[in-house]
């Protein structure tokens, strides 16, 4: 795996280096932009992982630990996160689709998808869906990908 000179932590999910959202000549947080406004450019998405040297794996998973940061620190709302993490998962169904059979979803995009999707309804118990469920499954993953 080609760990890019910029990368200074590596996820423990195995998922390659954590990018910062501002390398690369596409950065990466006009990547997440586009995810915002619902639809991420596949020419755009493969220029980056080209030009960096990863797999559309290594990009989702860095994009969605970026959102995933951006969200637990408060820098984005809840609704922005899940359209973000929507985005992705739409990308990463596009790889399956691609790649067929034995095709696993990248971790911990997928995990970070499903946090967000916990959020967007309600559970039948009383309780705020973002605060109960997101939150915490957000900060676990967040200290699982820590080197």
């Amino acid at each position: 795996m080609h760990t890019p000179p910029h990368a200074a932590k590596l996820c423990r999910y195995g998922c390659g280096p954590i990018q910062t959202p501002d390398v690369g000549p596409l950065k990466m947080n006009e990547l997440i932009k586009q995810a915002l406004d619902g639809t991420i450019n596949r020419a755009d998405a493969e220029a980056y992982c080209k030009t960096e040297g990863i797999s559309s794996s290594e990009l989702w998973n860095s994009m969605a630990l970026s959102v995933a940061q951006l969200f637990q620190s408060g820098e984005i709302l809840f609704s922005d996160g899940d359209q973000d993490a929507n985005a992705i998962w739409f990308q990463m169904t596009e790889d399956a689709v691609h790649h067929g059979d034995g095709f696993e979803l990248p971790q911990p995009a997928y995990a970070i998808y499903e946090a967000f999707d916990l959020g967007e309804y309600d559970h039948g118990d009383n309780s705020d869906p973002v605060e109960k469920y997101t939150r915490p499954a957000i900060e676990e993953i967040l200290k699982k990908a820590q080197p």
